[in-house]
């Protein structure tokens, strides 16, 4: 059940506090208007005195239908009240009931049926003629009647649409009290579930660059048959020392979620790599059999470190692909400050490689490594399909550029694939 309408609902407590209220009210309103003198009421009149109290009690066994059928209850009892004054309790109930809807016309309605009501009560009542007569009351004209219920008809309608009011309102702050409660967790869940994208994004890049070097180095030792001991040694090495790098960040990260999921304080994330490690990135791609070049244009203190965060691993997931994808081929990684004199200009990160195998092969640096495993592979080798594509990496990549505000682009151009991430050169690093 909403909250809401439990708040709406009243206690078992309050209702029975109300009819006891209706009870008291009702034998206060018969013994007022009992004569003064009861042991010379006339048989006539005697039997209206006892059916006044009667109706008086008997009426409130309507009161429970009067929030489903708030006007046709108020008038009922303001009817009823011609043959008793004692139904005034109920009345009383029944109408704030009404007022709390806060319906104009139905208050006026209700209203001019108990004015009606009461005057015709005054002139037909036996009980109340009884008295006129042998007490020598004076009798109230009939306009002064009328206005003394209208009188009493405003303060109770004025106390129904108080209630009525004050009800709403609490309704309304505790409705706004539980939307901004509802959207707080929705916020916390997007929160977390955009922190776990992001740490999922970090595992791929980081996880991805290792396994891949794992994979494929593993892999050409497998197809290779003529290499020397020291080559077998050093490549086992390297495999040793990758792995273990992997090892170390899947369990830094996977230390993040479960502290996460356990409710307890978020444990501390591992120093992220920035454009500033890119040369070291380079080194250990040289180290582990690629041929890359590294052209950086830019002074890394002059990128923010989230942007150069999405650099390096822009940089990083280009040399896994490459090395998945084109082993043995050199790869250029240029980091340039295009078209400066136009407002800030852009920062591109362009990496590319050629196309065929073949072009990375018989000369230049690749040719006299002495982990160069993959150039003697041929093209369509079945190491390429030992190495599993994830089939985000791209996506990733494309993701980071939305994140940065700039776009990515990856295709062929004159003869090599070439992957360009751009973004806006941001405002605090002008110089």
């Amino acid at each position: 059940m909403p909250a809401t309408a439990a708040f709406d609902r009243p206690s078992r407590l309050g209702s029975i506090g109300r009819y006891g209220v209706v009870f008291v009210v009702t034998i206060a309103a018969w013994l007022v208007t009992l004569p003064q003198e009861l042991d010379a009421v006339p048989d006539d009149v005697a039997p209206f005195i006892i059916l006044d109290l009667g109706i008086g009690i008997a009426v409130m066994a309507l009161l429970p239908l009067r929030r489903r059928f708030p006007l046709a209850v108020a008038v009922t009892i303001a009817v009823v009240g011609v043959l008793s004054s004692a139904a005034f309790g109920s009345w009383i109930l029944a109408a704030v009931s009404l007022g709390t809807r806060r319906r104009a016309w139905q208050a006026a309605v209700a209203g001019l049926v108990s004015i009606v009501t009461t005057l015709v009560s005054n002139a037909w009542n036996p009980v109340s003629l009884y008295i006129e007569r042998v007490e020598s009351a004076a009798p109230m004209s009939w306009w002064s009647l009328a206005l003394f219920a209208l009188l009493v008809n405003t303060l109770v309608m004025a106390v129904g649409f108080y209630l009525g009011a004050r009800r709403d309102l609490l309704r309304s702050l505790r409705e706004r009290a539980e939307t901004a409660e509802r959207e707080q967790a929705s916020r916390a869940a997007q929160a977390r579930s955009a922190e776990r994208a992001r740490i999922a994004r970090e595992m791929h890049d980081a996880l991805g660059h290792r396994i891949s070097t794992v994979a494929m180095h593993s892999g050409a030792l497998a197809y290779r048959d003529d290499l020397t001991a020291e080559q077998v040694h050093d490549t086992a090495q390297l495999i040793q020392e990758n792995a273990h790098g992997a090892l170390v960040e899947l369990r830094d990260i996977l230390g993040v979620l479960r502290d996460d999921a356990g409710g307890g304080p978020p444990a501390e994330e591992p120093p992220q790599p920035t454009i500033a490690d890119l040369p070291m990135l380079v080194e250990a791609a040289d180290a582990a059999g690629q041929d890359v070049n590294l052209a950086l244009g830019v002074t890394p203190e002059s990128v923010p470190t989230t942007l150069g965060r999405h650099v390096y691993r822009v940089v990083q997931e280009c040399l896994t692909n490459a090395r998945k994808h084109a082993p043995g081929t050199p790869v250029e990684v240029q980091v340039t400050r295009v078209r400066p004199w136009l407002g800030r200009g852009d920062l591109v990160v362009e990496v590319s490689n050629p196309l065929t195998r073949e072009a990375g092969v018989g000369g230049g640096a690749a040719s006299g490594r002495r982990h160069d495993l993959f150039s003697a592979l041929p093209p369509g080798d079945r190491l390429e399909a030992s190495v599993p594509s994830s089939g985000v990496g791209l996506l990733g990549l494309a993701e980071r550029a939305d994140l940065a505000g700039g776009r990515l682009e990856h295709g062929p151009e004159n003869g090599r694939y070439v992957t360009r991430f751009t973004v806006p050169w941001p405002e605090r690093s002008d110089s």
